[in-house]
């Protein structure tokens, strides 16, 4: 039976193999099924963001808070969005609102975190250690905070987020990608064929993966392998 909870399980795959499109997709089919399901709207939310169409997920914030005013989740996701789309302000007072109304919430320490890391990396680091405290699927504030100091170029803090996100959900071809081109910014090449070769195995269909794992190291990655012993 294709309801709600059906597109949210297959969105939820798409999104762990990295297809972040496919996942939107599936995302907005269980709210074609339940308007009303926040989850639905939060993890759509999250899709239009890692495909970086933040003026619509800025947008459809503000429609999901016609249905849930005030809502932290809703609340938060809109405040990286505008923080992503350079209104610094309005986007810390609408997550400085978020975390009033809870302190449980990945998503709000998600956001803070993103939010501290040019100002304070022990804050933002306390933020996202709190985030993957939360209630929520194992493993998946790791993911996204790895991938979040992943785009703000903070390489080795994104490597330890990854290490813990597989360790979770090891079915995740994403979360090894992510671990791969993490280790691969830090020089440790091996270690990076290593994470891109599981990715690849777990969605063989994917290009990127495929080509990260056959790429040559660089000659600086190279010198680091021969200096560590590797092949």
């Amino acid at each position: 039976m294709r309801d709600a909870a059906y597109y949210l399980a297959a969105a939820l795959d798409r999104e762990l193999a990295g297809e972040h499109d496919k996942a939107l997709t599936h995302y907005s089919a269980a709210l074609g099924e339940d308007p009303l399901c926040i989850e639905a709207w939060t993890r759509q939310l999250w899709m239009l963001l890692y495909l970086d169409e933040t003026p619509e997920a800025s947008i459809w914030a503000d429609k999901a808070l016609q249905s849930f005013p005030a809502d932290p989740d809703i609340l938060s996701l809109k405040s990286l969005a505008q923080w992503r789309n350079g209104l610094r302000e309005e986007a810390r007072n609408l997550n400085d609102h978020a975390l009033a109304a809870t302190r449980g919430s990945a998503n709000v320490w998600l956001t803070r975190g993103e939010m501290q890391l040019d100002a304070d990396m022990k804050s933002a680091a306390a933020c996202f250690r709190r985030a993957a405290d939360s209630p929520g699927i194992p493993g998946m504030a790791d993911l996204r905070a790895g991938d979040i100091y992943l785009r703000c170029g903070k390489f080795a803090e994104a490597a330890e987020h990854y290490r813990k996100a597989t360790c979770s959900i090891p079915e995740s071809a994403w979360a090894w990608y992510g671990y791969g081109r993490a280790q691969r910014a830090l020089g440790k090449a091996r270690e990076a064929r290593n994470c891109f070769a599981r990715a690849g195995n777990l969605a063989p269909r994917d290009e990127r993966y495929r080509k990260a794992a056959k790429a040559k190291p660089g000659w600086f990655g190279r010198i680091r392998e021969w200096l560590r012993g590797g092949a």
